[in-house]
């Protein structure tokens, strides 16, 4: 992976349906949801910023 422009971290009402849809929407997934890490996914979206979202 390439440096990304940015790197986003937010707190959302529903993790996964969050993902879900960035994923859906073509955002490229970077890490998987996990409970271990309290809840949280990572993607890249279509202009390579990084999103973090638990």
């Amino acid at each position: 992976m390439s440096l990304v422009p940015i790197q986003m971290y937010i707190h959302v009402e529903n993790v996964t349906d969050t993902y879900n849809k960035a994923i859906a929407a073509g955002a490229n997934p970077l890490f998987g949801l996990s409970e271990e890490t309290g809840n949280m996914g990572g993607f890249v979206d279509p202009f390579e910023n990084l999103w973090w979202v638990q």
